[in-house]
């Protein structure tokens, strides 16, 4: 586990040091808000001040008091052009600093096994990435512009009302102080509030993003109402969470409310009207108070309608963080190399493996696979077939044994270099968003159109592509289903044969095309076959008879191999699932 994952102030702060002259000038200019609420007010004491002054004689009064209205026409305009300068910092630097987040979550979350994913729904980890990112950049644009602003404000306020009576100080600083406290007294209540609120968020929005996943099983089996249903736990948990977060933020509203009132309220005005009393104060100082202890009450209250949100930000922070410290099932070694595979020869050696502990997939699996072999596997479900296959991308880390390609254990080779060794045409092939071109193309990145076509034509999938509106470039839609089932295996097909990888893997590459379009697939196949290691898994036993050798697994094991005429008179169970096959009777899963 990556050590800036090891909290969640670590994890921002590697982020936050990258730009941090960035918030630094940020922060220097938003506390511009000292000038607007505690200066401006200072300006018009001492205006007001002269205006006593000056008593009946007004004349020229303009030109004795051009230089104070210069200073006061001064601090405006400055600060408005603190302003300005916060928002172009904030331009060049917020979206940087979201991206960069961004990223780094997303990279680490591919690392994860391909059993973590299997275990997540795919929408609950869309709004933990968009969650942490988000919720961090909103977290320290609170704390700059409105926590620091308010913070120097009423520290620079405390100072300037001593110098006027020390009571006054006094007061502010006792109000300061219990409002600190009472802050504290209820961020650990609102924070655990926020975070429940946030992971009952996250299955909610889950289970809503599961139901439109599968959207075509539930028109199918008219289950709209049904799935509604099932949403009603999670969003009445949900709704639950938010009440209990809301009425925690309306009790400290009113605390702070009885606070604000008892002490700014009616203590500081009738400190006022007492110093005035027996003139240990003067108007514009009356008016200095009032105006700047106004304008302290209205941007304390600004980071009281802040803090709930700065609250929230931070549970859905620390609910999302708990993604990043989950560590990555299979990892590399330190010392791992490249896979150097030339001939694609592969084997297992004494392989143990068993997705839960006490249930054993594998026991002692000893498999080789010859450099340029034709290996067809089969079996009954739940034999060990697609297992074989994880484990040889090594999807799963096995419990013991060795799994070597051209006599190299892949535990001691990176993960990239081994599956880009490997060419995979799965059974259920989902595209990206993307167009057809670009689908294809993501076999080898470096590919020419030119090349990209050649392989579409040798996995037959050129014609329908330009009888498409815009051929190539044709968007597919959300996992292509903008295509059908058939041409979506093909343009897989096609992926597989750019990449031109020395071991080829089908599992049921051609199961969902029609027999004439599997004879011309088959035959390319063939083609794209020679030189390379194949395994071709598949339920037509017909596919396989041209194989070199056709590995039998029956729960676990290989309990027979050898070429299709072999079997067909060696083994029991080969021989029963070729007459149930041809007799129209599908066992095969």
């Amino acid at each position: 586990m990556p050590s800036i994952t090891k909290n969640l102030k670590t994890f921002v702060w590697y982020f936050v040091k990258q730009c941090k002259w960035h918030f630094f000038a940020m922060a220097c200019f938003r506390i511009c808000f000292v000038l607007d609420n505690l200066v401006l007010p200072y300006t018009f004491e001492l205006l007001f001040q002269r205006l006593m002054e000056l008593g009946d004689d007004r004349a020229g009064s303009w030109i004795k008091f051009r230089w104070l209205l210069l200073a006061l026409l001064s601090v405006v305009v400055l600060i408005d052009i603190f302003f300005r300068l916060f928002d172009y910092v904030k331009i060049s630097t917020i979206p940087i600093f979201e991206a960069n987040i961004r990223t780094w979550i997303v990279r680490y979350l591919q690392g994860h096994s391909y059993a973590f994913f299997t275990e997540h729904f795919s929408g609950g980890l869309v709004k933990r990435v968009n969650d942490l990112t988000d919720g961090i950049s909103q977290i320290i644009m609170i704390g700059i512009s409105s926590f620091l602003p308010t913070f120097c404000t009423m520290l620079i306020g405390v100072l300037s009302f001593a110098c006027i009576q020390p009571a006054f100080g006094a007061v502010l600083m006792i109000w300061l102080v219990l409002h600190a406290t009472t802050y504290l007294f209820f961020s650990k209540k609102c924070n655990d509030c926020a975070a429940l609120h946030a992971e009952k968020g996250s299955i909610l929005s889950g289970s809503i993003v599961d139901g439109f996943a599968n959207i075509l099983s539930i028109k199918l089996f008219s289950r709209k109402n049904q799935e509604i249903e099932h949403l009603a736990a999670p969003q009445a948990a949900e709704k639950e969470a938010h009440e209990k977060a809301l009425r925690t933020i309306m009790y400290l509203h009113f605390i702070i409310s009885g606070l604000s009132i008892s002490f700014m309220g009616i203590g500081l005005i009738l400190s006022m009207i007492h110093y005035w009393q027996i003139g240990k104060l003067t108007l514009p100082q009356v008016s200095y108070i009032f105006y700047a202890g106004s304008n302290i009450c209205n941007l304390v209250w600004v980071s009281v309608a802040d803090f709930p949100d700065f609250i929230e930000e931070i549970g859905y922070c620390r609910q999302a963080f708990k993604l990043l410290q989950e560590k990555h099932a299979i990892t590399d070694l330190p010392n791992a190399c490249t896979l150097n595979c030339k001939s694609g020869t592969i084997e297992f050696k004494e392989v143990c493996f068993s997705y839960v502990p006490g249930s054993p997939i594998f026991e002692n699996q000893n498999i080789s696979i010859a450099s340029g072999e034709k290996v067809g596997l089969v079996g009954l479900s739940g034999s060990g077939k697609t297992t074989f296959v994880h484990l040889l991308l090594r999807f799963f880390d096995i419990n013991k044994g060795v799994i070597t390609i051209d006599g190299q254990s892949i535990a001691t080779v990176t993960q990239e270099s081994l599956r880009a060794a490997i060419s995979l045409i799965p059974q259920n092939t989902p595209l990206f968003h993307n167009s057809i071109l670009e689908n294809i193309r993501y076999g080898y990145k470096d590919a020419t159109d030119s090349e990209v076509i050649a392989s579409a034509k040798k996995a037959r999938c050129h014609d329908f592509i330009m009888d498409l509106p815009e051929g190539y470039h044709t968007l597919v839609g959300e996992l292509g289903s903008k295509l059908s089932g058939g041409q979506r295996q093909r343009i897989a097909i096609a992926r597989a044969i750019l990449k031109n990888a020395p071991i080829l893997i089908l599992d049921e590459a051609t199961s969902a095309l029609d027999a004439v379009t599997e004879t011309e697939i088959q035959e390319s196949l063939s083609a794209a076959m020679i030189g390379k290691t194949a395994i071709i898994i598949a339920h037509k036993l017909t596919v396989l008879s041209s194989m070199d050798r056709i590995l039998v697994f029956e729960q676990g094991k290989v309990v027979a191999q050898g070429p299709h005429n072999v079997l067909v008179t060696t083994s029991p169970l080969y021989a029963l699932m070729c007459k149930l096959q041809f007799a129209g009777v599908h066992l095969l899963q």
